[in-house]
């Protein structure tokens, strides 16, 4: 899976963003505080992912159900009724957008650990990316990208977890890509960030998130990640994503994955309509 380019391009990738750019202080908030040594560089990140396999923790199973959706900060009303209807039986739930202050977690009681990376912070909200889950994180890792023109923090959650039935771990990636930019330097630093990170990890993975692929020179970027590292898109049986310029906006894709398969629910509640996904190992 690793070819040369591959290589070539990871290890050009891992200069870049080893250095790149944070704002505040990248720690985790309120009720998404982490047990874990939390990785805030590439390098580190790289580093968590290549220890042994723990399997101490109990794992996620065989069949693995996950839900992607950009809340837009919970700013809408319903949101928690739609969330909660849409969460029942996850085991993973994988949202952007997501503001500590609203209390996200009293939606999903039944997952009861949780990951969080900041991104934007105003005086009455700190909001981000955050990852509940069935199974604890055994790795944590999180990065920040500032958008060049409104100086606004876009986040990425990469955690690990074990697997009850796998000497490996799963890798799950949680990505609200940078928005607005004239090009595509700092996009492509923050899919950067995320195709060394991966590049660590050989094991079964998921790519979701929303990655603002709004023109194709930002899709082809997503798309050549995906290529090189053996990820496939989920199949959708009902496709309302979200779109602009006629490109779908949210992601989710997998790797290691024997049957995968996937649809949206309309929503009012947010501007982007929710994934739900089904997985099997």
């Amino acid at each position: 899976m690793k070819h040369g380019r591959t290589q070539l391009i990871s290890a050009v990738a891992l200069g870049l963003v080893t250095t790149s750019c944070a704002i505040g202080p990248m720690t985790n908030d309120g009720v998404f505080a982490s047990d874990l040594h939390v990785a805030t560089t590439v390098e580190a990140c790289r580093e968590s992912l290549q220890q042994p396999a723990v399997h101490s923790h109990i794992g996620l199973g065989s069949e693995i159900e996950l839900l992607n959706w950009n809340i837009k900060k919970g700013s809408r009303s319903v949101w928690q009724d739609d969330l909660r209807s849409m969460a029942v039986g996850a085991d993973l739930v994988v949202l952007q957008e997501a503001a500590v202050e609203i209390g996200i977690e009293t939606e999903v009681p039944h997952l009861q650990h949780s990951s969080f990376a900041r991104g934007f912070v105003s005086a009455s909200k700190t909001t981000g990316v955050a990852t509940f889950s069935s199974a604890a994180p055994v790795s944590e890792c999180r990065f920040q990208v500032v958008e060049p023109l409104l100086r606004t923090p876009k986040a990425t959650s990469i955690t690990a977890y074990p697997l009850a039935e796998k000497s490996e771990n799963l890798l799950v990636v949680n990505l609200h890509a940078v928005n607005f930019t004239l090009g595509v330097a700092r996009y492509g630093e923050q899919i950067g960030q995320v195709r060394a990170v991966i590049d660590a990890h050989d094991g079964p993975a998921i790519l979701s998130g929303d990655f603002n692929t709004w023109n194709r020179k930002r899709l082809d970027l997503v798309n050549e990640l995906v290529s090189d590292f053996g990820f496939s898109p989920v199949p959708m049986h009902t496709d309302d994503r979200k779109t602009f310029n006629g490109y779908p906006l949210d992601h989710v894709f997998v790797r290691g994955f024997e049957t995968a398969s996937g649809a949206t629910s309309s929503v009012r509640s947010s501007d982007h309509n929710p994934m739900t996904i089904e997985l099997q190992l």
